[in-house]
């Protein structure tokens, strides 16, 4: 599970420009580099396979970066794209794809997952977010969200369990009630639709 979320927050962040690095660092030539990379990692520690990487220099055809345990690695072609214009001393993150290396980013978005047993309603994993060391706050157990849509399934099971089916037509027309006057989305209406139908287009008229 946790590994589920991971992945689809890095994919979500893979479709997001580029930032920039998270910082940039004075690299001074000679016995301090060592020092001013270890200072580097400590304000930046990995995110698990996340890694933290500095920029050690750059030409047009290649970038070499060095990891917090020392490994170099070289940057070429395609991913030397968001490199452009950067600095010796910039702390960015990469991640390995098989033996190829890229930049990534830390997600902005976070996110969470509970894995339910349908058949008992036991809860088999629980993930709070994307590292706990980056954020303390659980958004399984303590986010507060409005349910959205998420709960008009629940609303078509006890009207299936009432007898009602897939094909059952149900009014689509808005109606006012004192000071409530629920709506559609989209604004747009229809005489009635089938249950099948209100699922999918997520009718909220429907569903009240």
């Amino acid at each position: 599970a946790q590994e589920a979320l991971r992945h689809a927050l890095f994919e979500l962040e893979r479709r997001q420009p580029f930032r920039g690095p998270e910082a940039t660092v004075e690299l001074p030539m000679g016995d301090d580099l060592d020092e001013a990379l270890d200072a580097a990692f400590d304000a930046h520690p990995d995110l698990g396979e996340l890694r933290t990487a500095v920029l050690l220099g750059q030409d047009k055809s290649a970038a070499q970066l060095v990891l917090g345990d020392g490994e170099r690695i070289t940057l070429k072609g395609a991913a030397l794209r968001p490199l452009q214009n950067l600095k010796r001393g910039a702390v960015l993150r990469v991640l390995e794809s098989g033996k190829q290396w890229q930049i990534s980013q830390t997600p902005q978005a976070e996110g969470a997952v509970v894995t339910l047993d349908p058949a008992t309603g036991a809860i088999r994993a629980l993930v709070g977010g994307f590292d706990f060391a980056r954020n303390q706050f659980n958004s399984a157990t303590q986010a507060w969200r409005q349910p959205g849509s998420a709960f008009k399934p629940f609303i078509y099971s006890a009207l299936i369990e009432q007898g009602g089916w897939a094909g059952t037509l149900v009014s689509d027309q808005p109606f006012e009630q004192g000071d409530w006057a629920p709506r559609n989305y989209d604004g747009q209406y229809e005489e009635a639709l089938t249950l099948r139908q209100a699922l999918a287009k997520s009718k909220n008229m429907v569903t009240i």
